[in-house]
């Protein structure tokens, strides 16, 4: 099954967790459970979805308070866990 996303995150490039909900028919935590497994092995990066500038247009990937989208990675990412001082 993870296969299976990762094809479908790679071919679209970018998704929202609603979007891939809905292409496997599984509810939302359980995206939310692939997806922090995909993250965790550098192949999809969690990004914040843009404010919708035009609202109600049905094209944008996710919109609302929350909303999360995910991008496929073309190579392996691992963050590094480096704490920054921003004085």
């Amino acid at each position: 099954m993870l296969r299976e996303i990762k094809a479908y995150i790679r071919q679209r490039e970018q998704v929202s967790a609603q979007q891939i909900a809905d292409r496997f028919d599984v509810d939302v935590e359980t995206v939310t459970a692939w997806m922090t497994h995909l993250i965790r092995q550098g192949q999809v990066q969690k990004i914040d979805a843009p404010a919708c500038s035009t609202s109600g247009c049905g094209d944008c990937a996710a919109t609302g308070p929350g909303a999360v989208l995910y991008r496929w990675l073309p190579r392996r990412y691992r963050p590094l866990d480096v704490p920054v001082d921003s004085r």
